[in-house]
Parts: C-alpha cells; sequence; structure tokens
C-alpha cells in the first residue's frame, strides 16, 4: 500500500517534470479515512515535482484499464506523442477493444507466466480470460425483442461505456 504520507516523508523528489502514472482504483481521490492523506497521491506527487499526474476518479476494471495505461505510455514514449492526445487516443482504443482482443491478450499474457513458475499469476490471467471468454458468451445473447439475430459476440466492444476509460484524468502542466 503505497500512502500520500510515504510520498511526501519517504521517497525521494522526482525529476523536475516527472511523468507518474498511478494506475489504479480511485488514484485521483484523497483517503478521507486517514488522518495524515489530506491530499491525495496525485496531489502529494504533483508537490514531489511530478509535472504530469495519470490517475483515476473512481475504480477501474483491470484489464481495460492495463490496455489504456499500455497505449497511452507507447504514444507518448514511442511515438512522442503529447500527453494529451495519446490520452485520447488510449481511451478511443479503450473503446475499441473487442472480446477477441481481450481472449487473445489473455492468451499472451499466459504465455509470459506458465503454470509452473508462476502458480498465482496464472490462476489470475485464467480468471481474466474466464471474463472474457463470459462476456463474450453474454455479448451475444438474443436481447428481449431481437427476434434472436445476434452479432458475433468475439467483436462487441465490452469497454465503450465511459464507466470503463472516462475515469482516467491528466493533472499538472499538460503540455
Amino acid at each position: 500500500v503505497l500512502l500520500a504520507h510515504d510520498v511526501v516523508y519517504c521517497r525521494p523528489p522526482l525529476r523536475e517534470g516527472a511523468l507518474v502514472v498511478l494506475n489504479g482504483c480511485q488514484t485521483a481521490v484523497r483517503d478521507g479515512r486517514a488522518v495524515d492523506e489530506a491530499m491525495g497521491l496525485m496531489s502529494v506527487f504533483l508537490l514531489r515535482g511530478a509535472g504530469l499526474v495519470l490517475a483515476t476518479q473512481w475504480s477501474v476494471n483491470d484489464l481495460c484499464a492495463a490496455e489504456l495505461v499500455i497505449t497511452f505510455l507507447r504514444e507518448v514514449v514511442r511515438v512522442g506523442m503529447p500527453p494529451t492526445e495519446a490520452l485520447r487516443q488510449a481511451q478511443r482504443r479503450a473503446r475499441a477493444i473487442t472480446v477477441a482482443d481481450l481472449m487473445q491478450r489473455c492468451a499472451e499474457v499466459a504465455e509470459l507466466f506458465p503454470a509452473a513458475s508462476f502458480p498465482h499469476e496464472s490462476a489470475q490471467i485464467q480468471a481474466h480470460a474466464a471474463g472474457a471468454a463470459r462476456r463474450q458468451r453474454d455479448f451475444g445473447a438474443p436481447q428481449p425483442g431481437s427476434e434472436g439475430q445476434t452479432s458475433d459476440p468475439a467483436q462487441t466492444n465490452p469497454y465503450d461505456d465511459p464507466i470503463y476509460w472516462a475515469a482516467f484524468q491528466l493533472v499538472g502542466r499538460v503540455m
């Protein structure tokens, strides 16, 4: 667990203008339960020298968040895209992800973490793959009044709703 107190008092300052990515649930929201967490993680990283912080306003889906952050970082670091445009591209990518894409990504990651060497990680990956398979099945189910016609469930976009991708925000000196 990383607390704002730890960032302020136990960690060295960041290089001026650093980009901080807080890929977790509600990382832009202060923790009202803790007495000394008045500013929250996002604020203390800005205080410690970060030029820009990518954080979330509410709980996020793990698979969608991972794809969004990977796309964001690829665009900023490799392509050199401005962070605001990179976030826009990452959100578009998240909205366009299909169930088939999710299943393919789970298979790719599972190859990196074989069950014999990484039993816990492998179990987590299998759980995510099972969730993707459920989404494929659920999105392919006929809707009431649809006369039984369904599109290809593997090509549906389960993260098109803003609840999945709109939680991410950039705060700081946006270039």
